[in-house]
């Protein structure tokens, strides 16, 4: 079930611009633009699933869901759970992503081969940070970034929200919105299926597992 509302909560003073949690088996139009020349991205098993190829390579952002709210002031925070079957890859193969167009993005992504989170950052086309982190797959994740200071920071969820990596201070632009992506510039010998639930797109930053 899909949900797309306001929802203020007097303790945190966010507002949940989103939240999906895909269990109908079915894109929410409402929620999500999609683009899918590949036909890779459905909504199955209650959850979204990005099945990359057994080889080749995909262009980046080519197959990706894109959010229909978008936040152009104060803070964009994304989380979602991201798990994925382990492949063979020469890059990082797709995951979530805090996106203002191709050259402006920060994501957490699946890390090749051994099952680890990668976060990478770019700014005007330029990768300016890039941390293979020694974290597992199969948790909540979770990226904000601050649209005044630019104060970008990454987290995973372990019984609280734990940082990965340092405090980043890059200025990716506004008009943010969430993207789940097939790839970051792959290259596949093997197949690999991201899988993503519990998705949340808020406008403020929260310390609990979900915001509220």
């Amino acid at each position: 079930m899909s949900y797309f509302h306001k929802y203020k909560s007097f303790e945190f003073q966010t507002i949940i611009l989103m939240k999906d949690n895909f269990n109908d088996n079915s894109i929410d139009n409402n929620l999500w633009t999609l683009t899918n020349p590949n036909s890779l991205i459905s909504e199955v098993n209650n959850r979204i699933e990005i099945s990359n190829p057994h080889t080749g390579s995909i262009a980046n952002f080519s197959n990706k869901l894109e959010s229909v709210k978008t936040i152009s002031s104060g803070q964009a925070v994304g989380s979602c759970f991201l798990d994925w079957t382990v492949p063979n890859t020469s890059e990082s193969a797709g995951g979530i992503i805090l996106w203002v167009d191709n050259n402006n993005y920060i994501s957490i992504t699946s890390r090749s081969t051994n099952g680890q989170f990668r976060i990478l950052l770019r700014q005007a086309g330029v990768l300016v940070y890039d941390l293979s982190s020694d974290i597992s797959k199969g948790t909540n994740i979770k990226i904000t970034y601050d649209i005044s200071t630019f104060l970008i920071k990454l987290y995973y969820w372990s019984n609280g929200w734990v940082q990965m990596g340092t405090t980043q201070t890059y200025n990716i632009g506004n008009n943010v919105k969430i993207v789940l992506s097939t790839s970051d510039e792959a290259t596949f010998t093997g197949a690999n299926i991201i899988q993503i639930d519990d998705l949340f797109f808020t406008n403020k930053e929260f310390t609990t597992q979900y915001p509220r």
